[in-house]
């Protein structure tokens, strides 16, 4: 389980525009040689990426639900009934 399972949305959305933000802080004193430490660009992308993840994560289960439940209202079609020419356009012949 993840960290970021028990945060709001607006919490995770929250958190990767302040991690975009020291991100972008990063890279302008790496371009002045202001920092020593390199390898904390790298653990702001991933997890700006584990963020993102969590957040598109819930996402598509909030589209999964909506759309089971759009399933489920919808009134299934008569059987027995077909069309003649059995759902091609193209005539037979």
């Amino acid at each position: 389980m993840s960290e970021y399972a028990n945060k709001s949305k607006e919490e995770l959305q929250k958190t990767v525009t302040d991690n975009r933000a020291k991100l972008q802080a990063f890279r302008f004193a790496m371009a002045g040689s202001k920092t020593k430490n390199v390898k904390e660009g790298r653990n702001l992308r991933k997890e700006i990426a584990r963020l993102l993840t969590e957040l598109r994560k819930r996402n598509t289960e909030s589209r999964s639900s909506n759309i089971e439940k759009r399933q489920s209202s919808v009134v299934p079609a008569k059987a027995g009934i077909q069309s003649s020419n059995s759902g091609s356009p193209f005539p037979r012949g």
